[in-house]
């Protein structure tokens, strides 16, 4: 076992080095945690297309069924463009998309509001504290005017 984890972390550092070179450990670190994050995020994604097939929520499968393919789309776009910055900026306005979705549907048995607290950390840790914060209070804003216009409605 130790074997095939050692082989893994050396193939996930020669993909990203070969994304941002090894000249700069910033671009490394940041590079790693895109392609960390996205990874979780692929993964997690297909098994809620799968949870939301189940659940008959077609249009939601899907959604999240084509969030996977546009993570998976800059990963490859990251590995052989090298652009790492445009990438985390992609992905976190495809999270953010997705999660103002989910919120404003209500996700599978209203559960969409709950995605809304691990959006902060994804854009702070890829963009950084002030694109990170700026990202935040711009996917708060729709929020925040979608509850305004449903508080009338009870």
């Amino acid at each position: 076992m130790p074997g095939i984890i050692k082989k893994s972390k050396q193939l996930f550092e020669d993909i990203v080095v070969a994304s941002v070179g090894r000249d700069d450990a910033e671009a490394v670190r940041k590079a790693s945690l895109m392609y960390s994050l996205a990874l979780v995020g692929i993964c997690i994604l297909v098994i809620l297309t799968v949870i939301a097939l189940l659940q008959n929520a077609i249009i939601l499968a899907v959604v999240d069924f084509i969030t996977a393919l546009f993570l998976i789309s800059l990963l490859v776009f990251m590995r052989f463009g090298g652009n790492y910055i445009f990438c985390s900026y992609c992905g976190v306005i495809v999270m953010a998309c997705l999660y103002l979705y989910v919120f404003v549907t209500g996700g599978v048995d209203s559960t969409g509001f709950v995605w809304y607290y691990t959006f902060p950390l994804i854009a702070l840790f890829l963009l950084g504290t002030k694109a990170g914060t700026i990202a935040t209070f711009i996917l708060f804003i729709p929020a925040v005017f979608f509850l305004l216009l449903t508080a009338g409605q009870r």
